[in-house]
């Protein structure tokens, strides 16, 4: 396949391999990263630029503000054209590659930028976020019709990517004072119920792609930010930037794991453990019925010894043996059926505190009072995504 005189392959045939995932993830992620770079009042640059002098080769992350946008862009033109939505639409009256049209417009916003003229820098701007805008809409379409979960890919790399690139932390929630309408760009929205819904079910759909800890993790991470905002926290800290470098630092993770694919397991600390104290709760808040049941199961196990032992004799004891022979009550029934349910319980345990040894890890927060970490704790309880059973 040819575009802008360079060839490209299609990664993979199949719709829904796991690189066509990977890569609609990170398309979706790049869309958003790119249009907070570009946006005005975007976040600002992390660390500082290499001096050039002498033509010291930079890093990705020692480049300049406009060359990481540059590379964002040709790496999303890559993406979009491996998965064949490189250019608008049939029937777009100028079919131009989105790329190259971004291109030129990105560079009129530098231009203009650079020359601080306010009014130009309005306009460049509007036709760059139009173009983004008509950009990811044909991306989303065009999924939407080739896959389900590609689709779904692409939805929770943009949501996650947005919940730091696309936040204006000082705008105020509602858009006009007294309306029920909330900014999309605040607190509220990026971190609100309908976008947490969004990045469950896209987790819950996408989990069997990765790590078994890998969903469940990110999820309760999400979970405890959303508690973070809910509780005000976001909003109220006397430090804001240190909210705002936790929040960076949490996109981190989730790049890591989610885009880049890495496995959980390299995020531990060396000899990374759970507390006994956080351990034994869940236990018994996670596997309470389990429990209950494995305790009445044992004492009927022991009450049927003891009657074996004290009746056993005595007129019509034959009678009670035969009816508890039918009913399929023996004591290896009763071992087994315990074994089972051990076993089980045993493999929950072991899937969910090792996504807690995850989320541990990978968990960036800013510093918070008792009472908010016990309201961050209750939010990740009623997440609805979970690690998944070892072998599934």
């Amino acid at each position: 396949m040819m575009y802008g005189g360079r060839r490209f392959w299609l990664v993979d045939a199949d719709p829904e391999s796991h690189t066509s995932v990977l890569d609609a993830v990170r398309a979706g992620w790049l869309m958003a990263e790119l249009r907070g770079r570009l946006r005005p009042g975007g976040p600002p640059p992390q660390g500082a630029v290499l001096d050039r002098a002498g033509h010291t080769l930079p890093l990705p992350s020692e480049r300049s503000p406009t060359e990481q946008a540059i590379e964002l862009r040709r790496v999303l033109t890559n993406l979009s054209v491996s998965l064949g939505l490189a250019m608008p639409p049939s029937g777009t009256p100028v079919p131009v590659p989105f790329a190259e049209r971004l291109e030129d417009a990105a560079k009129t916003l530098d231009d203009a930028r650079e020359k601080h003229e306010d009014a130009g820098s309005d306009v460049a701007w509007e036709a760059v976020a139009e173009l983004i805008y008509t950009w990811d809409a044909a991306l989303q379409d065009a999924l939407a019709g080739q896959s389900v979960n590609v689709s779904r890919a692409y939805e929770l790399g943009r949501a996650l990517a947005e919940m730091y690139w696309a936040l204006d932390p000082e705008v105020p929630a509602l858009v006009l004072p007294g309306a029920s309408r909330l900014a999309p760009n605040c607190w509220e929205f990026l971190f609100g119920t309908d976008r947490l819904n969004i990045v469950d079910e896209r987790l819950r759909s996408l989990a069997p792609r990765y790590h078994p800890a890998t969903a469940s993790a990110v999820a309760e991470t999400v979970h405890a930010w959303a508690a973070v905002v809910a509780k005000g926290q976001a909003r109220s800290s006397k430090d804001t930037a240190a909210v705002e470098q936790a929040l960076r630092q949490q996109l981190t993770y989730w790049h890591e794991l989610l885009v880049v694919d890495v496995d959980p397991e390299t995020l531990l600390k060396p000899y990374a453990v759970l507390r006994f104290t956080k351990i034994t709760p869940k236990v018994l808040r996670t596997f309470a019925a389990e429990i209950a049941i494995g305790v009445v199961g044992l004492a009927g196990l022991i009450g049927l010894a003891i009657m074996t032992i004290k009746v056993q004799g005595f007129p019509g004891w034959k009678t009670v043996a035969a009816v508890v022979g039918v009913l399929g009550i023996s004591v290896g029934g009763v071992q087994a059926a315990l074994k089972n349910a051990t076993q089980s319980l045993i493999g929950r345990l072991r899937a969910d505190l090792y996504s807690d040894l995850v989320t541990t890890a990978i968990s960036s927060l800013p510093p918070m009072g008792r009472g908010k970490r016990r309201a961050v704790r209750k939010a990740i309880r009623a997440r609805t995504v979970t690690a998944a059973l070892p072998g599934k």
